[in-house]
């Protein structure tokens, strides 16, 4: 048993009862206030209660600034909220577990072991290891997570049109469309819970954003994970069944702040 999932159990035991009629999720957050300080300026972004359905894509609307990318790192356990009524996470076949009581409790340990065996993270740039073959790339989550499957893998590659001589080449070779491919191959290689994506296609041509827009949100859900995408651009996400939550940022009260707030 992971200690995670430990303190899932001790931690949850009420959790059945209350989330028994509940709809499927991934996550519910609510009551949150999240602050950034730099340079004397102050950012701080609040949102109500966000329930997330599981399988359902959920955009992360508004221009550069707005906070889609803090919200991320709160959702991404990467960042501590200034304010935070509760946070839950909801594995598929395991006890809920209370994500505001890790981070109450500072707890790192169990907040590195949620994140490594259930999120993953597709950023702006693509973010791969350039001392790493693309194959290794893509394979790294999933060792790290002991849970190689070549044969998914092969299937995601052949999907994502990553032919098995790519494998063998490195970041710098590729265009910026298959750097993101393959992104985005290296975020699902551990089938996780939840996919993060920080403006996948910010560095990308219409066409070739268009078409990684398209991958992502179709196949993550085809194997049982749920994608929130930060962007600026709603276009690309106009399809059924996105849910597309607005990111909207104005001067604050006081001198040198910004207040933002999701719009649920």
């Amino acid at each position: 048993m992971s200690e995670t999932q430990g303190i899932s159990d001790r931690s949850m035991s009420r959790a059945g009862d209350a989330t028994a009629d509940m709809p499927q999720l991934v996550l519910t957050i609510a009551g949150l206030t999240a602050c950034r300080s730099h340079g004397g300026a102050r950012f701080c972004l609040s949102m109500g209660r966000l329930d997330l359905a599981s399988l359902q894509p959920a955009a992360l609307v508004g221009p550069s600034g707005s906070g889609k990318s803090t919200l991320l790192d709160v959702l991404g356990l990467v960042m501590t909220p200034t304010r935070l009524a509760a946070f839950m996470f909801f594995p598929s076949s395991e006890q809920p577990v209370d994500l505001a009581k890790l981070i109450e409790k500072r707890h790192e340990a169990g907040l590195t072991d949620m994140r490594r065996r259930y999120l993953g993270y597709m950023p702006q740039t693509g973010g791969l290891l350039p001392f790493l073959s693309v194959g290794e790339n893509i394979r790294m989550s999933a060792r790290l997570n002991d849970r190689l499957d070549e044969a998914y893998l092969d299937q995601l590659a052949q999907l994502l049109d990553l032919p098995a001589a790519l494998m063998r080449r490195f970041p710098k070779d590729l265009s910026i469309g298959q750097r993101q491919r393959v992104s985005l191959a290296r975020a699902m290689a551990h089938r996780p819970r939840l996919l993060l994506a920080d403006e996948p296609t910010a560095s990308l041509d219409a066409v070739t954003a268009g078409a990684v827009t398209g991958l992502l949100l179709d196949l993550s859900p085809r194997f049982g994970i749920t994608p929130v995408i930060a962007t600026h651009d709603e276009r690309l996400f106009g399809r059924d069944g996105v849910r597309r939550l607005h990111v909207e940022a104005r001067a604050g009260a006081e001198p040198n702040t910004v207040d933002a707030k999701v719009q649920i």
